[in-house]
């Protein structure tokens, strides 16, 4: 039977092992910061907040949150990935920096309305 410590201490080494890996490409001088750009439009059920990097014309990433959360936990996720592309976070209705629903539509079908409506360039 494994105790608590042998899993606590195979956890961190895990954790140690995965920094280790990540962390070089991370901090080179390869790395830059690319701006983010806040921007708000007009949704159907209100105005929607979103931050976008625009980098390069490759396939856009869009970043969506989960319910309880905003957008602005992608910011680094997203500076890391955007080389060469379009990468775009924004608030669904309702959450971080976006008005709620005129007609409380906080379901998936309401959210696939906003996805729809973000102005995204393709590839």
């Amino acid at each position: 039977m494994k105790t608590v410590s042998t899993v606590s201490r195979r956890a961190f080494l895990l954790a140690s092992l995965s920094s280790a890996m990540l962390l070089p490409g991370i901090a080179s001088s390869q790395t830059r910061e690319t701006t983010m750009k806040t921007s708000t439009i007009a949704g159907p059920q209100g105005q929607l907040a979103g931050y976008d990097i625009k980098s390069g014309g490759g396939l856009p990433i869009l970043f969506a949150h989960g319910d309880c959360s905003r957008a602005t936990q992608w910011n680094r996720v997203m500076q890391l990935t955007a080389g060469g592309r379009e990468a775009v976070a924004f608030d669904f209705r309702g959450h971080g920096a976006s008005a709620p629903a005129a007609d409380a539509d906080y379901g998936y079908d309401g959210r696939s309305d906003d996805i729809v409506r973000w102005p995204m360039r393709s590839a």
